[in-house]
């Protein structure tokens, strides 16, 4: 009986080990975790490197995005302000694949004739804008680093008309007939 006592005795502590400590259980199932986690820090700092850089260049790029249109819209505004100001009759200025010298195109109509407005990046190119404009014939209202371009056919007569109000509501010169 002795062995047999000590044969239960045995089973008993074998499962009490098991039974009665099964989070030590987990907690060893979760130790090579630990192990792992410990090479996770490696990891973790080039999972953290990417993302402070991440966020950083995220956030550049899209600033300066934000700051061109906002700056193409204060010149929309302005022209569209002086429009309204002078009760001229326009259409909603919609952006366009900018044309060869400007950096960003609006189209619209100004008193029912095709109209846009240019945005230039630099004097220089804006100059020569202006330039070719009135070698051209056309009629246009330029502030810097814009220009207001009115129609210079069909309704030419209504734009030579309008073009010298409108600049000297924008504060700036009409060009053309």
């Amino acid at each position: 009986m002795k062995p047999y006592v000590l044969a239960v005795a045995a089973i008993t502590l074998s499962l009490s080990a098991c039974s009665t400590d099964p989070g030590e259980n987990e907690t060893e199932t979760e130790t090579p975790e630990v192990s792992t986690e410990s090479q996770s820090p490696g990891s973790a700092e080039s999972t953290e490197a990417p993302e402070p850089t991440e966020p950083i260049e995220s956030t550049e790029a899209p600033e300066p995005t934000e700051q061109e249109p906002s700056e193409n819209e204060q010149y929309v505004e302005l022209f569209l302000e002086a429009l309204d100001a002078l009760d001229i009759e326009y259409s909603e200025p919609e952006r366009v694949e900018a044309g060869g010298l400007s950096s960003a195109s609006y189209d619209m109509t100004v008193t029912g004739s095709s109209s846009g407005i240019q945005v230039f990046a630099t004097e220089e190119t804006q100059a020569a804008w202006v330039e070719a404009s009135n070698s051209l014939g056309g009629i246009c209202v330029v502030i810097d680093g814009a220009a207001l371009s009115l129609n210079s056919s069909e309704g030419i007569a209504d734009s030579a008309e309008i073009a010298p109000q409108i600049a000297e509501e924008v504060g700036g010169t009409a060009h053309g007939n």
